[in-house]
């Protein structure tokens, strides 16, 4: 199982149910790698993550996103969400022909915080400025169970690739801590 994830300096990724840089000129480029890292993938998202996304999207298309199964954990029963399928556990998405390296949550804040003792991989956007935000990602966790197995600087941001320590016991240990700027 894998996680995906951006978040600004702070480990921030959400201020009042949104994305707070979603129109900032450097947010396609952080769209693009979350489709290159997802696609062909079965992604898990909260409701709000998933009322956010269907909120950015363009079109009316029944598919949430292309090339993607997606998964609305949620747990009422009534609650339908148009192109994704609503399961009650994580369980519900695996099958015999599906490993759990096909499997990518995709946040919210409770997604992130339950399902990252599970996870192997997490996929994180470092954004290189603070949006105030109202929803963290466990960085300390992250620091204290994961290695970088490898990453990229952008302009605006950095794109890196942790792995769970068992993993790879020998790869170089920057902590995400020293990665984000803090203020004095």
């Amino acid at each position: 199982m894998e996680m995906i994830v951006a978040v600004d300096q702070g480990g921030g990724f959400g201020k009042d149910g949104e994305i707070p840089w979603k129109n900032e000129p450097f947010a396609k480029a952080d769209m693009k790698w979350f489709q290159e890292k997802t696609k062909n993938k079965h992604l898990i998202f909260g409701r709000r993550t998933y009322e956010e996304i269907l909120a950015m999207k363009k079109t009316t298309s029944e598919v949430l996103l292309p090339n993607r199964t997606s998964y609305v954990l949620s747990r009422d029963p009534n609650f339908s969400p148009r192109g994704a399928t609503r399961i009650t556990d994580h369980t519900q998405v695996s099958e015999d022909s599906l490993t759990r390296s096909d499997i990518i949550i995709c946040g919210g804040e409770q997604l992130y915080t339950q399902f990252i003792p599970l996870v192997q991989v997490v996929y994180v956007t470092i954004i290189k400025d603070y949006y105030n935000c109202d929803r963290f990602f466990p960085i300390t966790y992250l620091d204290t169970h994961f290695n970088i197995m490898n990453g990229e600087q952008k302009n605006d941001m950095y794109f890196m690739t942790y792995v769970r320590k068992h993993l790879f016991a020998r790869w170089m240990f920057v902590p995400f801590s020293r990665l984000l700027v803090t203020s004095q």
